[in-house]
């Protein structure tokens, strides 16, 4: 199967057409970004845990390789459910579209967040979201609170290309591709706050 690595970009300038080659088959290319960001964000977030003296020597492969592994799933998750989700809602008369090709796209419509998850990686200044512009917002005791502070530039990005995503490769109505995008927002808000309680509790007992 020959890959392109330009869809990689592409779909940041041209979602529509990039879409619509994911309805052939399979575009595995989109999970490279996964790949890169999880190692440069989980060697960067480790090193900065060594720093401030989190772990022990002896703790450091297994923290390197956990931090890798829930860079991996928290980046692989979102568009995973996202594709199950509209594997269910999708009409019988719709487009037959695999599953896997479902994934890879939703895969690839993540890109924004990776390029957030990669730049916060060096400073949570560059997420300019509301939990990095005002840190009482993400320290709040409301989980509605705690969820608006996932909102970035990114996420909103991220949406968009949900929104062209669904429309370009699925049939569904209106009010449908609606309640998807919804429920991709809300399905990848609680899995922040979910991952991130992971990663604590991983720290402390480190």
């Amino acid at each position: 199967m020959k890959m392109d690595p330009a869809r990689i970009h592409r779909v940041l300038y041209a979602p529509g057409p990039t879409f619509q080659e994911f309805a052939q088959r399979p575009r595995y290319e989109a999970l490279v970004p996964v790949l890169i960001v999880s190692l440069v964000s989980s060697v960067r977030a480790y090193v900065g845990m060594l720093g401030e003296g989190a772990t022990g020597a002896g703790f450091a492969v297994i923290g390197l390789v956990f931090v890798f592994m829930y860079s991996v799933i928290g980046m692989v998750a979102p568009p995973l459910m996202n594709a199950t989700l509209v594997h269910i809602l999708r009409r019988r008369d719709a487009t037959n579209i695999s599953f896997s090709s479902l994934f890879t796209a939703f895969v690839l419509c993540s890109l924004p967040l990776y390029l957030g998850l990669l730049l916060s990686s060096f400073s949570d200044r560059l997420l300019f979201g509301l939990g990095s512009l005002f840190p009482f917002v993400g320290e709040s005791h409301s989980l509605l609170v705690r969820l608006l502070a996932t909102i970035t530039p990114y996420l909103l990005w991220t949406i968009v290309l949900w929104w062209i995503a669904v429309t370009v490769l699925l049939n569904l109505r209106s009010y449908q591709r609606l309640l998807a995008v919804v429920a991709f927002v809300l399905l990848y808000a609680i899995g922040v706050q979910l991952l991130s309680h992971a990663l604590v509790g991983f720290i402390h007992l480190a």
